[in-house]
Formats: C-alpha cells, sequence, structure tokens
C-alpha cells in the first residue's frame, strides 16, 4: 500500500530510494486516542514513555515543545511526528491560544530495526504543513458535522477514515521534510562496524594493523567491511586510517621542531618518513617539512613527545 503516486511526483522523487522502498512496506497505523484539542492555559499536553509514535499537527496558534536535553517552539502550521520511549511536554506559548491535532500510531507487523524506516530519521522533527488552513477548516467542518457531541478531553475521530488522513499526513511530512532538507535519512550502524572503528580508533599507530583485523573484529568477510564504511562513514578504513594518522602528525609536528620525521612516522604508524610524506602531501597539500615551518607553535602547544636517543 502506498499513496505517494497520487502526491506531487517531484517531492516524492526527493524521498531517499531506500526509505521510499521500506516505507511503503512499513506503514503507521492510527490507534486509539486521536484528539482535537484546544490546549488550556496552564495545562500542557504531556506525552510520556510509550511505545506508539506521536503525530501532531498545529493547526493553530504556537506552542512551547519540551523533549529531552530539546526545546523549541511549535509553530502555526507545522507538523511534527515524535518516536516511542520520547516523553514530551507541549503548552501555549505566552500570548497564544493553541490548538493541535494528535494521532497515536503504531508500525504494521514491526520488521527488524534496520529495516524500520522510521529509525533512520532524527526525531522529533518540525515540518511545515503545506496547506494547514484547508486542513484546518476541513477537520472543523467533520467535527461539527459528527453524529455524536465530543465528550472529555480525547475526542473521538469525528467519522474521520483514521488510516487514511494519518497516510496523507505523514506522506506529507516525509516529502516536506526531505524536499526541504529538514528530514535526513540516518542510517544505523551496525553493531559490527561500531566495534571495527572502535578498534581502528584504539590502533591505528600499530604499523601491523590491517583491514583483515578490523573484518575479524566487526565479523564481516573485508568486502562486507570496506562496503559498510562506505555506506555507514564515506570513506574505507584505509581512508580513515591514514585520516586519524595525518590528524596525529599535524598534531605533533606543531612545536616539536627538534623531533625528527622518521620519529613522528613511527609515532602516527607508519614504518618509514616516506610513508609519511606521501600521506602527508595527499590529505594536506604539502610535505610534513613544509607544514612545520609553517606552523611553528610554542612551548605550551607541544604535546609530550620524547625523542628516544
Amino acid at each position: 500500500m502506498t499513496i505517494l503516486k497520487n502526491l506531487h511526483p517531484q517531492k516524492a522523487e526527493q524521498l531517499p530510494p531506500l526509505f521510499r522502498q521500506l516505507w511503503t512496506r512499513s506503514l503507521l497505523t492510527a490507534q486509539k486516542g486521536m484528539t482535537y484539542w484546544d490546549v488550556p492555559e496552564g495545562k500542557p499536553y504531556v506525552w510520556r514513555h510509550q511505545e506508539h509514535y506521536l503525530f501532531i499537527l498545529n493547526l493553530q496558534g504556537q506552542g512551547r515543545m519540551r523533549f529531552p536535553r530539546e526545546q523549541e517552539l511549535l509553530r502555526q502550521g507545522n507538523m511534527v511526528l515524535v518516536p516511542p520511549h520520547c516523553p514530551l511536554r507541549l503548552e501555549r506559548d505566552r500570548g497564544w491560544g493553541l490548538k493541535i491535532f494528535v494521532i497515536q500510531c503504531a508500525l504494521i507487523s514491526p520488521p527488524p530495526l534496520n529495516q524500520n524506516p522510521w529509525q533512520r530519521l532524527a526525531l522529533p522533527c518540525q515540518v511545515p504543513h503545506p496547506d494547514p488552513e484547508s486542513l484546518r477548516e476541513e477537520l472543523e467542518l467533520l467535527r461539527e458535522r459528527a453524529e455524536d457531541p465530543p465528550r472529555g478531553r480525547y475526542r473521538d475521530p469525528y467519522g474521520i477514515p483514521a488510516m487514511a488522513l494519518l497516510q496523507e499526513q505523514l506522506s506529507l511530512y516525509l516529502m516536506e521534510g526531505f524536499s526541504l532538507g529538514l528530514l535526513k535519512e540516518e542510517l544505523p550502524v551496525p553493531p559490527g562496524l561500531k566495534r571495527a572503528r572502535l578498534y581502528l580508533h584504539h590502533h591505528y599507530q600499530n604499523p601491523d594493523l590491517q583491514v583483515e583485523d578490523l573484518a575479524r573484529e566487526a565479523g564481516l568477510s573485508v568486502n562486507k567491511l570496506i562496503e559498510g564504511f562506505r555506506l555507514h562513514f564515506n570513506e574505507t578504513p584505509a581512508q580513515l586510517l591514514h585520516q586519524q594518522r595525518i590528524h596525529l602528525a599535524t598534531h605533533l609536528l606543531t612545536g616539536n621542531p627538534d623531533v625528527t620525521l622518521e620519529h613522528i612516522a613511527h609515532r602516527c604508524g607508519y614504518r618509514d618518513r616516506s610513508s609519511l610524506h606521501r600521506q602527508f602531501v595527499k590529505r594536506m597539500g604539502l610535505s610534513p617539512g613544509a607544514f612545520r615551518k609553517q606552523h611553528p607553535g610554542h612551548s605550551q602547544q607541544r604535546p609530550a613527545l620524547q625523542q628516544k636517543t
């Protein structure tokens, strides 16, 4: 099931292909607790640690949205998707009213974590609705035509086909968010690749470090390891290795005029100064000696580096 074909084709094309492929197989469905609510002053809307996602549309007014370690304004006409286990507090901003429409939703047939497209987004994230006024008028009309008057704080869906409404709004959320650069796909890094990168960080000064060592640490073949590094870190293991070694070299070259390049090369994980020279020129555009002359440093900048005699 997908409704991408019914929406703006140019914006649909801006969805990352992998996300689009997974999203059409991993839909969010509306659950109980659809809410059309005027947030009263001094009584915030509170969302605690729960298993559900929460989709909020700000139909009118402005509110302050607080979630772990963050606070931002929820502006009129914006929509936001809150992930599970993310406590949220939403209250009226000073001098404003606040009317929101909230849908609790959950995954249909939850896929493995690495195939869950919603896990690839940094949420919560606000996205402006392309036509909030029409949406607000439509919801008001449907509410007025409801056969039974709403009761209590949490009102029924006013006869709205919940699944169709949610899918339409989520589609708009995704396409507007990706087209404006507000939503970005963040691929979850597999644990094996995390271990391999951490191993590289701890052992890059070892001249005997080989890509096979990283593959063994990750539990992957060499080809799969290289493919994974390119996908998640945008660099191969060798590129990351030399990047860390050259970064250390620039640190050691600053403020150590009496230490030989041969010694610095060994400290950085190279067997000789020619290897250091080749990689340094490739990444910095000048030789280690020229870099040292341009960055003499001073005694306070000198790292603790003692040359063996």
